[in-house]
């Protein structure tokens, strides 16, 4: 089970967007019911990258998971999703369709154990028919560190309306919604260095779109694990 989640009563995103941090630590509990699920089923594995699908029975959506063994330590894990959940050109060498990155209000603790923020993604739509996704979304994480061992888990969803109807949506895009945007990077073995990340998927795109494309858009984003996957191995092996 992943490092549990405790929201924190004095972060600033909280008072700042109160529904919208409430929302996000309803959806902390979610995630956990899909860690602990039996229902997921195995879809392929491609590069390295196990991908998994599960029914949404509430909402008739598909949440998709993927699942990837990294060797490089945690550590390194955690410093690139940081590091890529600001900075635009870093993150598009493991990530193609993002086409725009902004934080607009980061709450991040001097320590570095976690951090907030309020922030905007813009998607390159994978089919010339369909119109780039606009998503504006609030995101926390945590890491907690036992010796050589970590767990580090961040999860976004887009803000409830009240704090979304202060952003724009983007020209020439459609606002989608992030029900869920998780990662969690857990240590496998520190004295080989290897490391376990998931993440897990349930976005609604918006507007009418095929099923079938409402579903690779998920997998194309779940796919991207196997990129950062890569990277991360390289760079680490380079040390």
């Amino acid at each position: 089970m992943f490092a549990s989640y405790e929201p924190r009563s004095d972060s600033p995103a909280r008072s700042n967007y109160r529904k919208s941090f409430d929302k996000l630590c309803k959806s902390m509990d979610t995630v956990k019911q899909y860690e602990t699920s039996d229902k997921w089923q195995h879809e392929s594995t491609n590069n390295g990258v196990d991908i998994y699908t599960l029914g949404n029975s509430e909402n008739g959506r598909i949440v998709v998971r993927g699942v990837a063994h990294v060797h490089a330590s945690a550590q390194a894990m955690v410093e690139k999703l940081l590091q890529d959940g600001t900075d635009l050109t870093v993150r598009k060498e493991w990530d193609p369709q993002i086409a725009s990155l902004t934080v607009y209000d980061d709450f991040s603790a001097s320590e570095k154990k976690y951090f907030a923020c309020v922030g905007r993604t813009q998607f390159s739509a994978p089919v010339p028919f369909v119109s780039d996704r606009d998503f504006v979304f609030i995101r926390d994480a945590q890491m907690k560190v036992d010796g050589d061992k970590i767990e580090f888990f961040i999860n976004g969803v887009s803000l409830e309306q009240e704090d979304l109807e202060k952003f724009e949506t983007q020209s020439g895009a459609v606002r989608g919604h992030i029900f869920i945007a998780a990662w969690i990077v857990r240590t496998i073995n520190e004295n080989e260095c290897t490391c376990e990340i998931i993440t897990d998927i349930d976005v609604n795109v918006s507007e009418w779109v095929p099923e079938w494309i409402q579903k690779r858009i998920a997998m194309d984003n779940v796919s991207c694990l196997a990129n950062i996957k890569k990277i991360v191995e390289k760079n680490y092996i380079k040390q």
